[in-house]
């Protein structure tokens, strides 16, 4: 009877990984919402989990049981009940841990702004918002390594083969969203209101609906007319100082450690729209983690706060400076002047 209750909690064991991914919503697609259930889930989740930590704990036994035989005739008795829950215990928490690495990729590439600012009014802005489509969501895109034969101390720089490839469950009902890799994906509304304001500084690619997911629905052409890709065609000088850019080894990671700062003289040959010639992040376990930053306009900000449900949260301010380094007071006044130059 002993014996019995101990393969019962095995089983239990041996379920946790897929009772855990089933809790994740949306992990498995499905389209009708009366499919978009737990039990559902469960049915999806369970059995291949379980099947795979069952086979991994007999595989591991007898390999224990060859190379150790005299330590494994201990193993009898409640002892070796014990083990027998142990062993897929230990093996369920290790894939939780890979499944939630996977899942839900880290963030290495958030900049550590300082708080202190108070004063929002400035001309550009660093786009970093706290909702991101996860990268998971978009395995059905296909890259390449661009600088294959860097150096040491450079990150691995990605370039796109193919059209975007995503999860389009994220992306319903959403104006906007950014990748954790740093696409920045709209709907054909809010690229037509991009458009209507004249924003400036990018290109379309379409998007098209990753299947892999799918459950109990049919793939549908038309989807993939439904987002665009926002491609970046300005580029930023060099930071200028006292902008720190921090760079950290294993893994490689290049980082900004407080505030953006550029030359004032960037103003004049700004877009609404620009990316930094430096790339960020890590190459912790994929180079998908390194992009470059989004660098906004005033303007382009408060389309995305007013139009696209952002948050001012979303944003963070870059500084400018003059030629000797100062940091300029009151930048808007500044720009406007210099605009008005430009245009005579």
């Amino acid at each position: 009877m002993m014996a019995i209750q101990y393969e019962y909690v095995f089983i239990l064991m041996a379920t946790l990984p897929g009772i855990y991914l089933a809790a994740r919503e949306n992990f498995i697609y499905t389209e009708n919402k009366k499919y978009n259930l737990f039990i559902i889930r469960l049915l999806f989740t369970i059995p291949l989990f379980f099947i795979a930590n069952v086979l991994i704990s007999m595989i591991f036994a007898r390999i224990f049981i060859s190379l150790f035989p005299k330590i494994s005739s201990y193993f009898e008795g409640l002892v070796g009940n014990y083990a027998v829950v142990l062993v897929p215990f230990i093996f369920s928490l290790i894939l939780i841990i890979l499944l939630k690495i996977y899942i839900v990729p880290p963030r290495d590439l958030k900049i550590n702004y300082l708080e202190e600012i108070i004063d929002k009014d400035f001309d550009l802005y660093v786009f970093h918002p706290n909702e991101v489509m996860p990268d998971g969501r978009t395995m059905g895109t296909r890259f390449d390594i661009a600088n294959k034969k860097r150096k040491e101390d450079q990150l691995p720089i990605r370039s796109q083969l193919t059209d975007l490839a995503a999860d389009f469950r994220y992306l319903e009902g959403e104006y906007l969203m950014m990748t954790t890799h740093g696409e920045i994906v709209v709907s054909n509304q809010a690229l037509e209101i991009l458009k209507e304001n004249g924003i400036s500084g990018f290109y379309t690619r379409p998007v098209k609906k990753d299947e892999s997911y799918r459950v109990f629905s049919k793939a549908d052409p038309a989807d993939n007319f439904k987002y665009k890709q926002l491609v970046c065609n300005h580029f930023m000088p060099k930071m200028s100082p006292p902008t720190e850019i921090v760079t950290k080894k294993y893994p490689l990671k290049v980082l900004v450690s407080g505030d953006i700062y550029y030359n004032q003289q960037i103003l004049s040959e700004i877009s609404d729209f620009n990316q930094t010639s430096e790339y960020f992040g890590s190459e912790y376990g994929d180079p998908v983690f390194v992009q470059r930053f989004w660098i906004l306009t005033k303007k382009a900000r408060d389309i995305f706060i007013e139009r696209f449900d952002q948050t001012e949260d979303d944003f963070s301010p870059v500084h400018l400076v003059d030629e000797d380094g100062n940091v300029i007071e009151n930048q808007l006044s500044d720009v406007s002047e210099m605009a008005q130059v430009n245009e005579n």
